[in-house]
């Protein structure tokens, strides 16, 4: 699908900014601390909660982050887990991110693809999140406006 990313890529640099792709990574230092951040389109034709929520967690198995962030399942969904790492020395134990960035497709359409494919419909909305530049932490609220 080269539409999209063409779109994409414009944008970008009408934004002065870079593009990063389907998918890439993102690191942002806020005071001491470094978050990763591993964002994407994303693929998945969940229909379920639980099941868009695993597309995201899926993606642990090939991308270290501290926060995964995918759309494409036009839901507005977050949640954490606690992990176990290590700085070489000492045993850390660390929150990690999935969240799903949402959408702006409000209301009932007869004609979309939402309503051709019989998707139920999601929270509309997108993810404000915000990092700590005191202590590593993460915080993540639903913006519906």
């Amino acid at each position: 699908h080269s539409f999209p990313t063409r779109r994409s890529s414009d944008l970008a640099a009408r934004l002065d900014c870079k593009y990063l792709g389907w998918g890439n990574f993102v690191n942002i230092k806020a005071g001491k601390n470094l978050y990763r951040i591993y964002a994407t389109h994303g693929h998945s034709g969940a229909r379920k909660i639980h099941t868009k929520l695993n597309s995201v967690r899926e993606l642990t198995n090939a991308y270290e982050a501290d926060i995964y962030l995918a759309g494409h399942a036009h839901s507005l969904i977050s949640e954490s887990e606690l992990i176990f790492t290590t700085d070489g020395e000492n045993v850390i134990e660390k929150e990690r991110w999935y969240i799903l960035t949402g959408h702006f497709l409000s209301g009932f359409n007869p004609i979309s693809y939402q309503t051709k494919a019989s998707y139920p419909p999601g929270k509309c909305g997108v993810p404000v999140i915000t990092l700590s530049s005191k202590e590593w932490g993460v915080k993540v609220e639903e913006f519906r406006g």
